[in-house]
């Protein structure tokens, strides 16, 4: 099994193999080593390497995932061909994403499943892609750390943007601490200097926003694996209904998806509460049995 980790920041020290896993995460990972398999978890270009990490988007995230199996099955460790891809939040925008990238970039992988939850979709209308825009934008909320972290991939994509033009004086140290420290103490700071959208920007970063939303696109929604999404229905931080977008989408380009639905649980509640469900998922991926999904049924759930 390859993992995706979610968002951890952008800076060298933000690594999972440097910082070390969550808790949530931890037992997440445990659960599957307990069940006998066998993960390889990659960190995501930039973190560790020279440059900043491009956060969110697809194609890097996808290549390091597809990279890291690739080193495991050159080396010898005696494991099987088949593989499945899980990530939660930006780790399942990597697990999509590296199935629909697998057909070119790693077509001899034999990639028998995938397994998101928390997923972000950058194709949802309006601003229902942009994390944390489900939220008011006089209300102070942690999630507008995710977007200090895509002003610095705008700046990736588009050298003559500088993040510090578009920032309030009241936000410059916060954006501050995305260049140097990782995610939970950069929501600290927009917590404790009270910021949010609007009060964060003289100038309005959304056209370079929206041009890193068109960057994380995923290239298609087509892929030949079997993909299982889980979605909180309490996630702000991965809006719902973007979520239920690209498992609409996903359908409709002739995906099979296996969607479920969590009520009660929020954007970190999903990764350890769909594993009733992404347990039976991964067995019978491993097994070789065909599995349709269940987008037939998909319509008719309305979720609150």
């Amino acid at each position: 099994m390859a993992w995706a980790h979610g968002t951890v920041g952008s800076a060298d020290v933000c690594a999972p193999s440097f910082a070390g896993r969550s808790g949530r995460d931890t037992r997440y990972l445990n659960e599957w080593l307990g069940r006998g398999y066998a993960i390889v978890a990659t960190d995501y270009e930039g973190l560790g390497t020279p440059g900043l990490h491009p956060f969110g988007l697809s194609s890097p995230l996808a290549y390091g995932v597809l990279d890291s199996i690739r080193a495991v099955q050159r080396a010898d460790f005696k494991l099987s061909s088949r593989v499945v891809v899980f990530g939660q939040s930006q780790g399942g925008r990597a697990a999509f994403a590296t199935a629909v990238y697998k057909k070119t970039y790693a077509p001899e992988l034999n990639i028998v499943g995938v397994v998101a939850t928390g997923t972000p979709y950058p194709m949802a209308s309006g601003h229902a892609g942009n994390i944390g825009q489900d939220t008011s934008r006089d209300q102070v909320t942690p999630s507008l750390a995710y977007n200090l972290l895509r002003l610095s991939t705008a700046g990736l994509i588009n050298p003559s943007f500088v993040a510090t033009d578009y920032l309030s004086d009241r936000a410059k140290p916060a954006f501050e601490v995305s260049q140097r420290d990782c995610l939970q103490a950069i929501e600290r700071n927009v917590v404790a200097d009270g910021l949010t959208f609007n009060n964060s920007f003289k100038r309005s970063p959304e056209a370079a926003l929206d041009q890193v939303n068109r960057e994380s696109s995923y290239p298609t929604l087509t892929s030949d694996i079997p993909i299982f999404i889980g979605t909180g229905g309490k996630d702000v931080v991965s809006p719902v209904r973007s979520q239920i977008a690209l498992v609409k989408d996903a359908c409709t380009a002739g995906d099979r998806v296996e969607w479920h639905y969590y009520p009660q649980l929020d954007h970190s509640g999903a990764v350890n509460g769909s594993l009733p469900d992404s347990t039976r998922f991964v067995e019978k991926a491993f097994s070789g049995e065909f599995m349709a999904g269940n987008c037939g049924a998909i319509g008719a759930i309305r979720p609150r």
